[in-house]
């Protein structure tokens, strides 16, 4: 694929005119649509809905805050799950053997394979979940007899996949981690099949952790939790608060995340570090998230889990009849990433290469 886009790239420039008119129509037409529709929120009289949507979301943000400072009582068994072959941490603290990560011409790191490993093993997170019944478990997504999707909790799994963002002039590897659930089980509106948590790992040019930030499927519950060195930035008043409860942990070489999730709703509760006592848990297995673009049905042949708009069908919530005048389609459902819309007030998305440019400082 390099070689042909190489190729092409070529074709392009030679092309009489390119660098006099080609070029700058070119970069003009180069604009990705965002993961809103405008004209639900005309419809839906979004600048009046919007000072009702922000002093909803202040207090929500206060509820998701309040579990970091105050560490509540379990609901039910407190389960912890953990990468498999992933203790002890010493061994994958060591320098990898690709000190130097070569940039394509757009400024990319092309991260070898064994080293991309290497990261994702080294990074994952352990799992501490307030477990009430099997909604609450982590597991593989596959197609069933009938076509429905489902989560098989008797294969603790994450999904992994690489992702990009540009940083005072520089593109840093991103790493993220999803989890899925069978339901969010809370008997709601917001309530319904399929849940899903994606953590992701943000590191600096010397592959360490400047900050950690995390989404459920349906790209709600936003929160940003900056490493040692790094701070949030001031958010404009009218647009919607970055919540951060915490910063994150500093980690010694032996030391993983440990991210504390709620029961029924999954929401994060607790950033720490782990103490790394792996004879207590349950070990999750890694597959490449594209797995997820091609699964097999047991009649044979395979199907993606997302529709050609993103979506996972099936995963409807009630919410989206009362948040639709906000723009984001289908509010609530779980979504393919890379179609995140992450707030309600203002435009945000998480896969937006400038979003920590916009939400995140060094320390002086």
């Amino acid at each position: 694929l390099e070689q042909r886009l190489a190729r092409c790239s070529n074709l392009l420039r030679e092309l009489p005119g390119y660098h006099s008119g080609h070029r700058p129509r070119l970069l003009q037409a180069a604009a990705v649509p965002d993961n809103y529709l405008t004209w639900q929120r005309v419809l839906g009289l979004y600048p009046l809905a919007r000072p009702i949507a922000l002093d909803a979301i202040e207090r929500l943000q206060q509820r998701l805050e309040r579990p970091f400072l105050e560490p509540p009582q379990p609901q039910g068994v407190l389960s912890r799950y953990q990468p498999r072959e992933g203790y002890p941490v010493e061994r994958l603290s060591g320098q990898p053997k690709h000190r130097q990560v070569a940039l394509n011409p757009l400024g990319v790191p092309q991260v070898p394979a064994d080293l991309l490993h290497h990261l994702f093993r080294r990074f994952a997170p352990v799992l501490e979940v307030d477990t009430r019944n099997d909604a609450d478990r982590i597991g593989r997504v596959r197609w069933r007899v009938g076509g429905q999707a489902e989560v098989d909790t008797g294969d603790p799994l994450v999904y992994l996949y690489p992702g990009y963002t540009r940083f005072q002039g520089q593109v840093l590897l991103q790493l993220n981690y999803l989890f899925w659930f069978p339901a969010r089980d809370t008997g709601d509106i917001y309530a319904g099949r399929f849940d899903a948590l994606i953590w992701r790992v943000t590191l600096n040019e010397h592959f360490r952790p400047m900050a950690y930030d995390s989404i459920h499927g349906c790209g709600c519950y936003s929160q940003l939790f900056p490493a040692p060195g790094y701070r949030l930035t001031e958010t404009p008043v009218a647009v919607e608060p970055v919540l951060s409860p915490v910063p994150a942990p500093s980690l010694a070489p032996s030391q993983r995340i440990l991210l504390r999730l709620a029961a029924a709703t999954h929401y994060l509760q607790g950033v720490t570090a782990d103490s790394g006592n792996q004879s207590l848990g349950i070990e999750y297995a890694a597959a490449d998230y594209d797995e997820l673009r091609s699964l097999p049905l047991p009649e044979g042949g395979r199907r993606s889990l997302f529709a050609d708009n993103g979506l996972v069908l099936g995963s409807e919530r009630a919410e989206r009849f009362l948040l639709w005048p906000f723009g984001v389609p289908s509010a609530g459902a779980m979504r393919q990433p890379g179609t995140h819309a992450i707030a309600f007030v203002g435009r945000r998305h998480f896969d937006d290469p400038r979003l920590l440019q916009q939400l995140l400082a060094k320390v002086p």
